[in-house]
């Protein structure tokens, strides 16, 4: 072989090296951000963020699961594969869970995918129900809520929720921090009914009392 071929040869070589390279570095997407803290606008660390994947035609599967550091970072890089979507939750205790879901289309290669998000705190409202004197089984109690969170697993649904006959139950409603909850009440057939709000705090619980 002449040097010119061995110079051609060469070349060729090290193009295929080189785009094979760059081939390697595009496989990859690296999705990162920042978890902030909601209720007291500051980052928010210990967060456990879980990533998971949905291949084309193909269930979910969790593939990645990182915790923030002190200023509420976190990076995943995962294979870039013809997937539907990846969706993350963001946990942490005394929060209200959250999740992002980002599409195949909306994923960059060359940059990082930010999926930043923020936490709320949560408080809670205790009802506290009690018939003291039943008159009978049909005896009835009804609670509207008509304000206060709603979105999440355990939240109290906006709407009525009715109690009959010897009522002594406790209801715990789930609030996001530094908002109210609203409802009205009634016993019906009587002159017992009403509407109010409670205010609750970060972390606590406010109980309201019904005695009828």
């Amino acid at each position: 072989m002449n040097k010119e071929a061995m110079r051609i040869l060469f070349m060729l070589i090290s193009v295929a090296v080189i785009f094979t390279f760059c081939r390697k570095k595009e496989l990859k997407f690296t999705i990162n951000g920042v978890v902030s803290d909601a209720t007291f606008t500051v980052t928010s660390p210990g967060v456990k963020v879980k990533l998971f994947v949905t291949p084309l035609g193909e269930s979910e599967d969790q593939v990645g699961t990182a915790t923030t550091s002190s200023d509420g970072v976190f990076e995943f890089v995962i294979d870039r594969e013809r997937i539907e979507k990846v969706r993350l939750t963001y946990d942490k205790i005394n929060y209200f869970e959250e999740e992002q879901i980002i599409y195949f289309s909306n994923l960059e290669v060359n940059e990082d995918n930010d999926a930043s998000q923020s936490l709320t705190a949560k408080s809670w409202v205790r009802f506290q129900i009690f018939n003291q004197s039943p008159a009978s089984a049909s005896d009835e109690f009804k609670l509207f809520k008509y304000r206060g969170k709603e979105d999440c697993a355990e939240c109290c649904p906006i709407g009525n929720s009715y109690y009959y006959g010897a009522v002594d139950t406790a209801v715990i409603c789930p609030n996001g921090a530094n908002s109210y909850t609203s409802y009205y009440y009634w016993v019906t057939n009587t002159q017992i009914y009403g509407q109010d709000s409670v205010f609750t705090t970060p972390f606590d619980t406010v109980t309201v009392n019904f005695v009828y």
